[in-house]
């Protein structure tokens, strides 16, 4: 399985403290997204932030894309990762 990171045109900006725990967390539970910069957006509930990570692997049978989403509440402790594969 070989993994390629869909990557946006804009400059990320430097993670935060929380975001490299993030980071940390979907790269030991999914290799795969080692290397992909997550796009960010704001939850339902006041202060979470929803941090979504996609990539393209590469199966036998072709490619199917992974996406990764992790829930982080206001303290910045993850509440949800879920996962399309």
């Amino acid at each position: 399985m070989t993994a390629t990171s869909q990557t946006s045109a804009r400059t990320p900006s430097p993670p935060t403290a929380i975001t490299r725990r993030v980071i940390a967390h979907v790269t030991r539970r999914f290799p795969e997204m080692r290397g992909v910069v997550p796009s960010t957006s704001n939850g339902q509930s006041a202060g979470q932030m929803i941090y979504t990570f996609r990539t393209q692997v590469e199966l036998d049978t072709g490619r199917m894309t992974c996406i990764v989403r992790v829930i982080v509440d206001e303290q910045g402790r993850i509440v949800r990762t879920i996962s399309s594969h």
